[in-house]
């Protein structure tokens, strides 16, 4: 029979979400979960891609605009760095083995990365790093994206109102957001040194790992489960996350958003108030 028509790349990322699903026999993150998981990593080395009903040129197709609109605009040294922090971090065997909602060959390309994925595309907006299956994003925010105040004694924390629309849509569209101040994680870059994750972040992202360990084992059992078990995953990654990254990087969290799918009242750890998600 006659094979279906290929579809641009760019086709492919302005879809919106529904459709996109729809025609490329996606399932919503929890729903794509696959049972085989690794007892030892939870990995998927040695699995043939996965590509969920796509044609393995639609599959190239989507990966090369992924990268290639990534490529095309300079990566600010602080959301690079922060690729390579969330690589070092102890959740990041157990997120990088959740199942990708593209296919197994993408989920292969994350391991550099913690199983986030570098501005990935939500809608009209992009989260600097995501996490596809949780959907939990980090923000790294510009200087520019918070409005001056004169008479403020610290960094405010209220944004212009693009940078808040930007915010609130990945919000309705149920990410969970950790935001950072670029200028904060700058201050850990060593000019000179060759290398962006020095030695001086390694320890830190070493010391961050002994003061909030995770048990593994658990975890393990509670991955083979997702189906029943990924709010309560979602939940707990986060707010490690959140800690860790707050001790990483000194004065750099603006705070967290969690809009969605989840009551304040039950996450006395979310840190600062966002009263401009208002």
């Amino acid at each position: 029979g006659q094979g279906r028509e290929l579809r641009s790349a760019q086709e492919l990322l302005g879809m919106p979400r529904s459709k996109f699903m729809e025609q490329h026999q996606l399932l919503e993150p929890r729903e794509a979960h696959e049972s085989s998981l690794n007892s030892e990593d939870l990995g998927f080395e040695g699995s043939s891609p996965d590509l969920k009903g796509r044609s393995l040129l639609d599959e190239l197709a989507l990966r090369w605009e992924l990268h290639r609109s990534q490529q095309g605009r300079a990566i600010p040294k602080s959301k690079q760095l922060m690729g390579l922090v969330l690589a070092g971090l102890n959740a990041a065997p157990l997120l990088r083995a959740t199942p990708h909602p593209l296919s197994t060959m993408a989920q292969e390309e994350l391991r550099g990365s913690g199983g986030f994925e570098q501005q990935w595309p939500v809608g009209c907006y992009d989260v600097d790093w995501g996490h596809p299956f949780f959907w939990i994003g980090i923000l790294v925010l510009r200087d520019q994206d918070f409005l001056y105040d004169a008479t403020a004694t610290a960094h405010g924390t209220e944004l212009h109102g693009a940078a808040r629309l930007r915010l609130r849509l990945l919000s309705e569209e149920r990410w969970w957001l950790i935001l950072l101040r670029a200028s904060a994680v700058d201050t850990w870059i060593v000019p000179k040194d060759p290398q962006l994750f020095n030695r001086q972040l390694q320890a830190r992202v070493a010391r961050a790992n002994k003061l909030y360990p995770l048990e593994r084992r658990p975890l393990q059992r509670k991955m083979r489960d997702l189906d029943n078990e990924a709010d309560k995953l979602r939940q707990l990654f986060m707010k490690q996350l959140q800690q860790q990254l707050d001790f990483i990087f000194p004065d750099a969290l603006v705070g967290v958003d969690c809009s969605f799918g989840l009551a304040k009242s039950q996450t006395p750890w979310l840190g600062p108030s966002l009263s401009w998600m208002g």
